[in-house]
């Protein structure tokens, strides 16, 4: 699966994980790191997290309603494809 769009400085998702399953979540959080240019940010809803992709993206801090992450500035790969 590949992303549809990349380069992006922001991808919201606030309250939209919560509906999917944990196999889903799993396999769209390494893709939005994907899309992100590096100091990108994912923005979550306060019931989400990045779960264990904690390599991936860097908390906001601060007192932000929600929640999310700063892409961390890693070598770019695509993500890993099942044939």
């Amino acid at each position: 699966m590949d992303p549809p769009f990349t380069k992006l400085d922001l991808v919201s998702c606030r309250n939209l994980l919560i509906y999917l399953t944990p196999e889903l979540q799993k396999k769209l959080l390494p893709l939005f790191h994907y899309s992100l240019n590096p100091g990108g940010f994912l923005l979550l809803g306060n019931a989400e997290t990045i779960g264990e992709f904690t390599n991936l993206f860097a908390p906001l801090g601060g007192q932000s309603r929600g929640q999310g992450g700063r892409r961390q500035d890693q070598q770019k790969r695509p993500p890993n494809r099942r044939t």
